[in-house]
Formats: C-alpha cells, sequence, structure tokens
C-alpha cells in the first residue's frame, strides 16, 4: 500500500518541481537581463555624461592657470 501512495504522490510531485525549476529559470533570466540593462544604462550614462565632465574639469583648468610655469 506504501508503494502505490508513494507512486501517487511522485506522480502528483514530478510536475510541481517541473514547475518550481522553470519558475525559478524564469526568475533568474529576468534577474540576469535587468543587471545587464543596468549595466547597459549605465555605460552609456557614462559615455554621455563623461565628457562633459571632462571638459568642464578642463576649463576650470585653464581658467585658474595662471601662466606662471
Amino acid at each position: 500500500m506504501d508503494t502505490t501512495i508513494q507512486e501517487v504522490e511522485r506522480v502528483y510531485e514530478e510536475p510541481l518541481n517541473r514547475g518550481r525549476q522553470f519558475i525559478y529559470a524564469f526568475a533568474r533570466s529576468l534577474v540576469m537581463l535587468s543587471i545587464a540593462v543596468a549595466f547597459v544604462c549605465a555605460s552609456r550614462l557614462c559615455v554621455t555624461i563623461a565628457p562633459v565632465v571632462v571638459i568642464a574639469i578642463v576649463k576650470e583648468n585653464r581658467s585658474n592657470d595662471s601662466g606662471i610655469g
């Protein structure tokens, strides 16, 4: 009798376990995708902001330069 109960439990639990594994894999892929998107956005932000910052620093250094050297 125990074997039939175990078989029934196995038959019902296998699809649940597969569903759980699918959900975990899907969630993991969403996390990886969001991390990748965050890195792309950050790199694009750096590419657009970095030249502005560099130009501002260079202009500031030129205006502070007294010409003594």
